[in-house]
């Protein structure tokens, strides 16, 4: 239902649904102990909830390295491209939440570069 909300929802149902604590318990759902479909479901309201000037209430709870082992995790489904959306609306205009990103990235024992490129997210650097 909070997944419906947060991609059907205005910002005043976004605002309601942030100022109601729901953020903390979204980026618990990201964790180990949830099931593919749960994971998928948070990462999608915390998508939608990131672009809604909510990126560091969302960080500090602890999505990013939660996202980060999604991203890896998974392969190229709904939950992988939830993941690296949620990590992109993160640190979108946001060089603190950049900087935990990279660091996420780096510290993990996941393919995330793989994970990226099966996304099509690739470094032309």
């Amino acid at each position: 239902m909070i997944t419906r909300l947060c991609v059907d929802g205005d910002s005043g149902s976004l605002a309601f649904i942030v100022s109601a604590g729901a953020i903390p318990p979204l980026v618990q759902l990201l964790g180990p102990g949830a099931s593919d479909d749960v994971q998928m479901a948070a990462a999608g309201a915390l998508v939608n909830l990131a672009g809604n000037d909510n990126q560091f209430t969302i960080a500090d709870a602890g999505a990013i390295p939660l996202l980060v082992q999604l991203l890896g995790a998974g392969s190229a489904d709904l939950g992988t491209n939830f993941a690296a959306s949620a990590l992109m609306a993160l640190g979108h205009n946001n060089a603190k939440n950049g900087a935990a990103i990279a660091v996420a990235c780096a510290s993990a024992d996941v393919g995330v570069l793989e994970a990226l490129e099966r996304l099509g997210v690739h470094n032309d650097e």
